[in-house]
């Protein structure tokens, strides 16, 4: 397909592609009213500034302080504690939400930086439920952060409450039992000289074993804090592998030390302003984006590895077993010695023997439940420091110095732009791909191709309702259509000057209902009306039409003659309407028209005909049905072939012209019949002069009806009984049909 034709292919169908992209639009525009807008909050937190040096103390370990800040990974876990379901569901409970978790979950960006800031971003349907959704998400992110540090302190607090009271229940049983001893015997006796440094040893023994009952406590209270923390953890992380550093980078880092050794000793000696030190300073910047231009190239790779957290805390947890299994072993020698220094005491036999101890029991418990309570309240006001201390500071709430932002702005007039151009393109293609493929003949250029003959006339598809008889004398009663234009062409190729004379000639097709009998008569009325004397022979026994087209009788006719040599020719012949045109009838049926065509009979009339007539045109049935237009090759001097316009090629057209070369007939050219008045340029430049009805008709004898739709010119198989179909494959308005409009003129 040529540039221009598509071109115009694409005009007729402007109304197509216009409905479609006008139906694209909105929908588009519908769908990105019916999605809605997205809006997005970021809100800032700031961690406090020993917070890794706090943790470190908290677990016994000392962390260092100069590695490589991990973006990454550091907001891999601060993602990981935003969107715990302890932040996430009392953060909704705030704003009166109940969404689903995975849902949440892709609503929260988290972006940590150096220096301890942290950028929770919050999405949403609307600037209200974001602005609200982050504030909250951030208070919940802080008492989760303050949960976290107060763990540890709660942890001891515990332990050594349940401590006090075990140690306040020991010494109301000590005091009981020495007030009983002493009520019992009636005595308050001291401690003898010979007992006190036992007694001072089993004192001293007594307070050691307290001090490591509470070392075990402790280190189990830690070890149980240790645990519950592994047992949150990951067991791999995604981390970043940088490979090690280069020659380059190692110089680098090597000559930035040096400078930075230089600065401290010349900053010592001089201010800032000093040009020695503004020297040093600027080639410490330059080798300082010199080594970050050598990172930057380096690539990086991530990979699941080790939770480097998760190896500290088994860490911390295998020191503290070990820790507490040496407890344990000291606990248990000083209680040997106890029981050793107590079976001393019990050799001595006397009441001081006897008061001694519980004397001993209840000065321990007192200091012991006097220790607990000092350790107790220590614990407590370190818990309340750990809780004020350990907290996330909220830099930029989401507010009016810090509004959510539209992340959807300019979207539906960007869809808007591709819906258009995507459907106006859309459409073009599949209209011009659809007319690609179309195989059937709509134009004069493509029936030459198909049949390779000549196209002497494109006759157009009548605009206005008439039935079949009406068609068949378009040319007698609308002179001025467009259709009476045409058949004025196909006479030209008759009369023309020039012109081989033909005198005799037949209007034949390969299929049924392709036009020859609206073809034949309207020749036959053109050549009349120039002054032409015609006689129009209905050939068509099979099914005759051409008696009814002019009201005429078919008692007498074509069969009479050739059945009775002595018939009267002139009698058989009947004036019509028209003048200088005579019709003679096909005549009574007969049971063997093969016998009668080919009978000697048909070359006498023939002859006689051409005698009395410049032109005799025979109407045929269809040639590949039926032999009769065969058994006439010998009567005329040339055929037309009339061939259906929007009819796809079968190859029956071909087969014809083969068998009429074989019968010696020579093909004056085809009639392109049906043509939709939008392929014809003719029509769209001169639409105006030709009238949808140029006057009143006459009524015909056995005339159809006026149905909407226009019937189809009068063929083989065709009669003037009842209504006429269009017949042509498509649509009456022929609005359908997707050609070059250029194709159908003729010239």
């Amino acid at each position: 397909m040529d540039f221009w034709r598509g071109v115009n292919v694409l005009y007729k169908r402007k109304w197509l592609i216009l409905l479609t992209v006008v139906l694209a639009v909105g929908l588009t525009y519908g769908a990105t009213r019916l999605i809605g807008a997205r809006w997005s909050g970021t809100v800032r937190l700031r961690t406090p500034a020993n917070e890794l040096q706090a943790l470190a103390d908290a677990s016994g370990q000392r962390r260092q302080q100069s590695r490589r800040f991990d973006a990454r990974r550091e907001s891999q876990k601060w993602l990981l504690r935003a969107t715990s379901p302890s932040v996430t569901q009392p953060a909704l409970a705030k704003v009166g939400r109940s969404l689903d978790p995975s849902r949440v979950t892709k609503q929260i960006a988290v972006k940590a930086m150096e220096g301890g800031y942290v950028d929770v971003t919050v999405q949403g349907p609307s600037p209200v439920y974001v602005r609200r959704f982050a504030n909250a998400l951030a208070d919940a992110m802080d008492e989760a952060y303050q949960s976290e540090g107060s763990l540890q302190a709660r942890y001891l607090v515990k332990a050594l409450d349940g401590r006090l009271t075990a140690a306040r229940i020991e010494l109301a049983k000590s005091r009981r039992a020495l007030d009983n001893f002493r009520a019992r015997n009636d005595v308050v006796v001291g401690v003898s000289d010979t007992l006190t440094p036992v007694f001072n040893r089993l004192n001293s023994a007594l307070s050691g074993r307290d001090e490591l009952e509470a070392r075990l406590a402790e280190v189990q209270s830690r070890l149980q804090m240790a645990r519950t923390e592994l047992a949150t953890l990951p067991e791999t992380v995604p981390v970043e592998d940088t490979p090690s550093d280069s020659p380059l980078v190692a110089q680098l880092r090597q000559q930035l030390a040096g400078l930075e050794s230089q600065l401290v000793t010349l900053q010592a000696r001089y201010t800032n302003e000093h040009i020695e030190v503004k020297r040093v300073l600027a080639q410490r910047d330059a080798a300082q984006a010199r080594l970050d231009e050598e990172l930057a190239k380096t690539p990086t790779v991530v990979a699941q590895r080790t939770n480097p957290q998760r190896a500290l805390t088994l860490a911390t947890i295998a020191s503290l077993e070990s820790n507490r299994k040496s407890v344990q072993a000291l606990l248990r020698a000083t209680k040997a010695q106890i029981e050793q220094l107590q079976g001393r005491l019990g050799r001595y036999r006397g009441l001081d023997t006897q008061l001694a101890p519980l004397v001993h029991a209840v000065t321990v418990d007192e200091e012991r439940v006097s220790s607990i309570e000092q350790r107790l309240k220590d614990a407590r006001l370190n818990e309340l420091q750990a809780q004020s201390a350990h907290r996330l500071v909220l830099e930029a709430p989401v507010g009016k110095d810090n509004p959510p932002i539209n992340e959807t702005e300019g979207r539906t007039k960007k869809l808007l732009i591709l819906a258009l151009l995507g459907s106006l393109m859309g459409t073009a293609a599949l209209i011009i791909g659809l007319d690609s493929v179309d195989q059937r003949v709509k134009t004069v250029v493509e029936a030459e191709e198909a049949l390779a003959l000549p196209v002497r006339a494109a006759i157009p598809r009548a605009i206005a309702a008439r039935d079949a008889g009406e068609l068949a004398r378009t040319t007698e009663l609308e002179p001025r259509s467009l259709q009476s234009e045409a058949y004025h062409f196909l006479g030209l190729h008759l009369i023309l000057p020039g012109q081989r004379p033909v005198q005799s000639v037949m209007v034949m097709s390969a299929k049924a209902e392709q036009g020859t009998t609206s073809t034949i008569c309207n020749l036959a009325i053109t050549l009349a009306q120039a002054g032409r004397r015609v006689v129009l022979v209905d050939a068509n026994l099979r099914n005759p039409a051409v008696h009814e087209v002019f009201g005429l009788s078919s008692e007498v006719g074509l069969t009479s003659v050739l059945a009775d040599p002595r018939a009267d020719l002139a009698g058989a012949l009947q004036n019509t309407e028209v003048e200088n045109l005579r019709v003679l009838a096909a005549g009574p049926p007969n049971d063997n028209p093969w016998q009668l065509m080919r009978s000697r009979s048909m070359e006498d009339l023939a002859t006689q005909l051409r005698a009395i007539a410049d032109f005799v045109l025979y109407d045929t049935p269809s040639a590949l049905a039926f032999t009769d237009a065969f058994n006439l090759a010998p009567a005329v001097d040339g055929a037309f072939v009339v061939v259906r316009a929007l009819e796809a090629p079968t190859g029956s057209e071909r087969r014809l012209l083969e068998l009429l070369k074989m019968a010696h007939v020579e093909v004056l050219g085809s009639v392109l019949h049906s043509v939709p008045v939008s392929l014809l340029d003719s029509h769209s430049h001169y639409h105006h002069y030709y009238p949808a009805t140029e006057r009143p008709l006459p009524a015909l004898v056995g005339g159809g009806s006026s149905d909407s739709n226009p019937p189809a010119p009068l063929g083989d198989g065709h009669s003037l009984s009842g209504n006429g179909t269009s017949g042509n494959g498509a649509s009456g308005n022929g609005s359908q049909d997707g050609a070059d409009s250029s194709d159908g003129d003729l010239a």
